[in-house]
């Protein structure tokens, strides 16, 4: 009897995870898609690919992608001009199952990339999502 509450109690932390991570990815996906038809119109990406993107999170290395990352992180203020994670309007638009991570995920994933802007934009969110992901996953 002991060893089926166990499993239970084990399903429930791993549903609860997988729960809050959703919830998380979800809104992160709503606020990507709020300014998709001026950025896919100036970036000139390939909509299958940013659909592609939106729906999972799928991080090809495609320059038009990169590009289009640059236009929406910049369009919804995640980033400044010069490439910085705003961090206060990347906490006031996270979901509030994120509020205990986002500083980590902000100090982790500030200054990286290399290389073009469009390829700096595409690594900060590659490493926003994965750091939320991942610590989401971990932590709860």
């Amino acid at each position: 009897m002991f060893k089926i509450l166990v499993v239970l109690c084990s399903v429930v932390v791993v549903y609860s995870q997988d729960s809050t991570f959703v919830q998380v990815r979800d809104k992160f996906r709503s606020i990507l898609a709020e300014n998709r038809e001026e950025c896919l119109a100036k970036t000139k990406a390939d909509p299958d690919l940013i659909e592609r993107f939106v729906a999972d999170f799928h991080f090809p290395k495609n320059e038009e992608l990169k590009c289009y990352i640059e236009c929406i992180t910049l369009k919804t203020n995640f980033i400044t001009e010069d490439l910085k994670i705003h961090g206060e309007v990347l906490k006031s638009r996270s979901p509030k199952e994120a509020e205990h991570v986002i500083d980590e995920i902000i100090d982790k994933c500030q200054g990286v990339g290399s290389g073009t802007n469009c390829d700096k934009a595409y690594d900060i969110l590659k490493c926003l999502y994965t750091g939320l992901r991942d610590t989401l996953q971990k932590k709860e």
